[in-house]
This record gives C-alpha cells, structure tokens and sequence, in this order.
C-alpha cells in the first residue's frame, strides 16, 4: 500500500503462490473423511460381553409361596445335572420324612416289647420303610434351573399331599379296620378267648404303627381319623396281661393215676402262662379231660390202648377241642402196665397241647 512506501523499514514480502488443481483437492478430502470415519468405528463383534445371570424363578426364591407346606412336601435338590438334582431333590424329601417320624414315634417304640434290642430293629425298619414309601408317590419335579453362581442344577421336588392321601389311605384303611375288628372282638370276650384276640390284633398291628407315623407326617386332617388305632395299639400291651392274669383254667379229670394227667395239663397251661385252680365257681374257664384206658388183658401182660380227650370252654362255649390216640403199652405187671400207660399220656400232653391250643385259638 501506498502507507507503507515511505517507511524506512518497510521490507516487501515475497509470496510464494501455487496452482492447486481441483482434481488434487478432491482426492484430498475423500482421504481425511476416510481417515475420520475409521477413527469413530465401533469395537469389532468379536468382543462380546456376557449378559448378566437369569433371574432365578420364584420357587428358588421362595418355595412357600408357590407350593405352600399345608398342601405340599417340598424339598430342593442340586446336582451337576438335571437328573443328578431331581435325585437329591427326592432324597432330601425321603430324609425329611425320615427326621419328623422319627420325632413322631419316638414315644411310642416300645410297644410291641420292652426290650431296647426290639425298638432299635424298629427304627432300622421304619428307614427302609420311609424310602420305599417314598418312592412309591408320584413325586414331582419342577423344570430345572441352572444357577450358573453356584455352577450346578436346582430343582424343586414336592408332593401334593392329597394325591398321595389318596394312593395311600386305601392300604391303611384296609390294615386297621383288620385290627379293629379282633381288637373290638377281644373286648367283649371271656378272659381265655380275651388274650388270644389280643395276642392276634398285636400280630396284625406288627407294622401298623410306621404307616400311622407315615400318615400323620402326610396329611395330619386325614391321619387323625386312624387315631383310635394308635390308641388301641399302645394299649395292647396292658390288654393281653390282664386278660393273661385274669385266666384261671378249672381241670376236670375223673381218671387219672397219681395225678398223672392233671399235672401234665396243669404244666402245659403254667407253660402258657395261664393258672389252674381248684374252685370251679371262680374259673374262668374250664377243661374237662377224659381219659379211655381200653384196656386188654393177655396171658403176656396188660395192655393199654389209652385215648384222650380234653374239651375247653368258657361261659360262651366250648373254645378248643385236643384229642389223640396211643398205640399199645404195657407189662406182665398189671400195675407197672398202668404206670407205663398214663407216663405215656402225660408226655403226649406236654409234647403237644400247648402247641395245639395255640395253633387254634390263633385262628380267632
């Protein structure tokens, strides 16, 4: 400018000018707009990230509320795979029936016999019993989950406890009303006919009290209409010891030598734990034995051919009939043949009238 000539210091600058060619600026942008766009690409799809853990449902979370207790046996199980949860699930189920009959029964072990030996096979019966019981319901499994914190399958196994009433009441139904029919019997009965009624509901009831403990641990509503039978059951004991005490056998025997025969009886029935008396007023029941000799006299001897026979019964009728036949015995000696003879009676009696009479009265 015109300003600037008459200053001394003024320099003039050279500018260095350059044609650039419109092809040159083209190529130049394209190649920026290239190098921006590969610095704001994303992150190649190789690089994944893990979604976060599924929820877990809501029986994990919180069982009672969609199987509740008063209508379902729920227990958890887990294990590295689906099949190996559904064991554990029905295996915690088993030891849960396990740990609360245990503390139902507990006050009742003793009552089939008072010796500890006896209540300990009880309790080894009734684990094998709870985890065949089990298994026989129709368990249910919900659909596995994997809970990938704790690396390893969770199911839930349950029982719906009217469903497995119904499989299994008709089974237990069925045994107590067997008991209950001898053990109403055995109530009304005379003291002899009394203990053996007794003696055979407690042989029926031998496997009663674990189905009741199952029972109650199941469906306690239900169970307590079989109450009575664990009532009765418990007091079985007491039943057949007085019924035991209260039997006093009257022996009738017109013939006899040297008491041979009353005594052979009056064993047999001591040996059942029955007493024998002599007033026939205050008997509870009485036996009354006749004895044939048939005997035969030859020039060898005197020969017996002894029968006997012996009817029992008390103020309703006869209970039980005991006969048998002996074949010959004797001597030369009229008196050593009769010793000889009514020994050999007095040892069949030992030998098998106790054993018959149980045999029949069992049959009640």
């Amino acid at each position: 400018p015109q300003s600037h000539r008459n200053d001394r210091n003024y320099r003039p600058v050279k500018v260095l000018s350059s044609h650039i060619s419109l092809k040159s600026l083209c190529t130049t942008l394209v190649f920026i707009a290239a190098f921006c766009s590969c610095a704001a690409a994303p992150p190649p799809a190789e690089q994944h990230i893990d979604p976060p853990a599924a929820q877990p449902p809501l029986w994990a979370r919180d069982a009672e509320a969609v199987y509740p207790a008063e209508r379902y046996i729920a227990q958890k199980g887990y294990g590295p795979s689906r099949e190996q949860a559904e064991a554990s699930g029905l295996e915690a189920i088993s030891r849960y029936f396990a740990s609360e009959v245990k503390s139902t029964a507990s006050s009742s072990l003793s009552y089939t016999e008072r010796d500890g030996a006896v209540s300990q096979s009880r309790q080894v019966d009734e684990s094998v019993f709870i985890q065949t019981q089990t298994r026989l319901f129709a368990v249910r499994y919900t659909e596995a989950w994997h809970n990938r914190v704790r690396g390893e399958w969770e199911t839930l196994a349950y029982i719906d406890r009217a469903e497995a009433w119904a499989m299994y009441e008709p089974g237990l139904r069925q045994k107590a009303d067997a008991f209950r029919a001898v053990y109403g019997a055995a109530e009304t009965a005379e003291a002899l006919k009394a203990f053996y009624l007794y003696s055979a509901a407690r042989n029926l009831a031998a496997d009663i009290p674990p189905l009741l403990d199952f029972a109650q641990i199941l469906h306690l509503n239900e169970a307590a209409r079989f109450g009575d039978v664990r009532n009765a059951i418990a007091a079985l004991p007491q039943k057949i010891d007085a019924a035991r005490t209260e039997t006093v056998v009257y022996l009738e025997c017109p013939r006899d030598s040297g008491a041979a025969v009353y005594s052979a009886f009056a064993q047999a029935f001591s040996a059942g734990g029955f007493a024998t008396g002599r007033d026939k007023k205050t008997a509870s029941a009485v036996c009354a034995v006749t004895v044939e000799e048939n005997i035969q006299k030859l020039e060898a001897g005197t020969f017996y051919y002894p029968s006997v026979t012996a009817s029992l019964a008390d103020k309703t009728g006869v209970l039980f009939t005991y006969s048998f036949t002996l074949g010959r015995t004797g001597a030369f000696n009229p008196d050593v043949a009769k010793q000889r003879a009514y020994a050999a009676i007095a040892q069949e009696i030992q030998n098998s009238f106790l054993k018959e009479l149980n045999k029949k009265m069992n049959d009640f």
